[in-house]
């Protein structure tokens, strides 16, 4: 076996090949452009073995056109995360931090545990079209949520009482009302500071519309794509097309996913391990997807409100003397059992017929410490 590291950077790439070993077999630098691809590409063929494969850090950003050009020519792309490259830098090389060394160091994370390290897919799949629209859906509402925001800072410059005409601000009723109150009303004389205040309220309303706009074109593409897949996610309480749709993207490739404690994992959801000798404890896991894990904590949060038996299992877990944030956790990681279910055997989800049972056994209490960052 030859296993190549990359490490990637804005305007080159420094490649290295190790044998079984580890050791070093050569090494080349290329331009961050599909000429420089070309010739790694025929580098890599140059050496004879059928068993090659490579390792290579930031796939989703400088990396990503190199590890899409291998994949498409069928070569095996491991993902590599920096902290990895660090933890085996510190062994070779006197802990001298170079592209080579990092390259090599690259190479030796992807000999040793690539068992654990994430393949590197084809970036025109459904779940990544799937996480890339609810991503940039996810920015869209956050910026019309800060411009809703400017607006109502800007109408209570022009007026403080102004809720009494518009009410809630948000929908089209409200833009209505505020065209018709203060922007197009001709019986109130405005003086110099009011007429800039007005301008204001009109350039936020035209930028709100566009994202608004903006937004029903990507949930349109998200409705579409999702019909198509006709997946069984949307099947479960709290679950709707978007939040299934951030979900599936945020997985990604469902053959990867073995069991529910790898979601669970993935997400961030299970604590760490952070014990000695007798004093057992576990941390809050601050690392994670972060998107992935607001979509299951939002979902934890709409079923303690909204869903009998996802109520019954979270007053469960306080009743054994947990907190409200570890019980919220507890129903989360439950979650992802049922999250696992569903999409492993592509079956809808089906509702238990019996509330869970409150127990009144008494349960082992660990310590949780909060993450140190």
């Amino acid at each position: 076996m030859i296993v190549f590291g990359a490490d990637t950077h804005k305007t080159s790439h420094t490649i290295s090949a190790i044998d079984e070993l580890g050791k070093v077999l050569g090494s080349i630098v290329i331009e961050n452009n599909l000429s420089g691809y070309q010739k790694m590409y025929e580098w890599f063929l140059s050496f004879d073995s059928d068993d090659k494969i490579v390792g290579s850090e930031n796939t989703g950003c400088w990396g990503k056109h190199f590890a899409q050009f291998l994949l498409k020519k069928g070569v095996t792309v491991f993902e590599i995360t920096p902290r990895l490259t660090a933890k085996n830098r510190n062994r070779i090389l006197k802990n001298e931090k170079t592209d080579y060394s990092d390259s090599v160091s690259i190479a030796l994370s992807t000999l040793r545990v690539k068992e654990k390290l994430h393949i590197v897919q084809l970036e025109d799949t459904i779940p990544n079209q799937l996480k890339e629209l609810s991503r940039f859906r996810k920015k869209l509402v956050e910026q019309r949520t800060k411009q809703i925001n400017q607006l109502h800072k800007a109408l209570l410059k022009l007026d403080t009482q102004y809720k009494d005409n518009i009410g809630n601000l948000g929908t089209e009723i409200s833009l209505e009302r505020i065209n018709s109150y203060y922007l197009k009303t001709k019986s109130k004389k405005y003086n110099v500071i009011e007429n800039i205040y007005r301008q204001e309220i009109k350039s936020i309303i035209k930028a709100l519309k566009i994202s608004e706009k903006e937004i029903k074109i990507y949930e349109k593409n998200i409705n579409e794509i999702m019909k198509k897949e006709n997946s069984t996610i949307t099947t479960m309480t709290g679950i709707g097309v978007i939040r299934g749709a951030l979900i599936l993207g945020e997985l990604g490739d469902l053959s990867e996913i073995k069991s529910a404690a790898q979601i669970a994992n993935k997400a961030g959801i299970c604590p760490k391990e952070n014990s000695s000798d007798k004093n057992k404890y576990k941390m809050v896991n601050p690392g994670g997807d972060r998107i992935l894990n607001c979509a299951i904590h939002e979902l934890a949060v709409y079923l303690i409100c909204y869903d009998e038996i996802s109520k019954v299992y979270y007053k469960k877990k306080k009743a054994e003397g947990k907190t409200s944030r570890d019980a919220l956790r507890c129903l989360k990681r439950r979650l992802c059992d049922i999250l696992y279910a569903i999409l492993k055997k592509n079956t809808p989800y089906k509702k238990p017929e019996n509330i869970v049972k409150i127990q009144t056994e008494k349960q082992p209490k660990i310590k949780l410490r909060k993450a140190v960052s």
